[in-house]
């Protein structure tokens, strides 16, 4: 099942900012993927319900079918053909509940420890890895904030021209 066009970039943004409240975070939050995922799998429910019509229908259909061998017997084809059906359409009420009620909680609890979540949860920790090497490669800092270096000043850790560095600083102390 695709998600639908009611899942839109705008959409998504209002539910991670929803979700985020008044502090904007870099990675949206969890509750945000839950909300999406309890919408996707409420859309379920109508299609499930017409499976159930669907399947109520043809089984109205085999019952006749299967009483028409009996068509020698006029009184018992009615009556099977009878009883089958009330059977049927008696089921059919408990069988779209309980599809209802399943829905419901698959919309409450939402497993985040099934292997394909994971899975997924890793592709994206591998895309945010590789975003954030990228963001200190092309800065120089790992919070992101570029150093600036003024000129004739030296950048923290590195040493001026002509002093020794701090392992040499040792050795010639030693040697002294």
């Amino acid at each position: 099942m695709r998600a639908g066009p009611q899942l839109t970039k705008e959409k998504l943004r209002y539910v991670i900012r929803n979700s985020s409240g008044i502090q904007a975070s870099f990675f949206p939050s969890n509750a945000a993927f839950l909300t999406l995922v309890r919408e996707q799998i409420a859309r379920l429910e109508d299609p499930a319900l017409m499976c159930i019509q669907y399947v109520h229908e043809e089984l109205r259909k085999i019952c006749a079918a299967c009483a028409g061998k009996l068509h020698r017997y006029p009184q018992l084809n009615e009556k099977v053909i009878a009883i089958a059906h009330q059977l049927i359409d008696e089921l059919r009420a408990p069988c779209t509940q309980h599809m209802k009620t399943w829905v419901q909680a698959e919309t409450k609890h939402i497993n985040t420890r099934n292997p394909a979540l994971l899975q997924l949860a890793r592709a994206g920790a591998s895309t945010t890895e590789a975003a954030l090497q990228q963001q200190q490669q092309q800065y120089g800092s790992p919070n992101g904030a570029a150093q600036p270096q003024q000129h004739g000043q030296p950048q923290h850790g590195q040493p001026q021209h002509g002093q020794p560095q701090h392992g040499q600083q040792q050795g010639q102390q030693q040697q002294q």
